[in-house]
């Protein structure tokens, strides 16, 4: 997969330098997750968020796809 780094909890990479299967992957992985999670572009836009952060926020998938990233926690 493409550099990650890791900060604690979280872990990014910049799904934008990934392949189609590692995406594919990646996208499975936070469906099926747990832990909240989300997965966004270079300029911050949510492509994908898992029934756990948006149980956490209170929203539908629908609700935060597109937006971008930093208005989607001031929800």
């Amino acid at each position: 997969m493409g550099e990650c780094v890791e900060h604690e909890m979280i872990c990014t990479c910049h799904i934008d330098d990934l392949e189609s299967a590692e995406r594919a992957k990646l996208a499975a992985l936070v469906r099926e997750s747990d832990v909240p999670a989300l997965v966004f572009d270079r300029d911050f836009k949510v492509r994908s968020a898992n029934a756990a952060f948006c149980a956490l926020i209170g929203c539908s998938s629908l609700e935060v796809l597109g937006r971008n990233f930093l208005g989607t926690l001031q929800t």
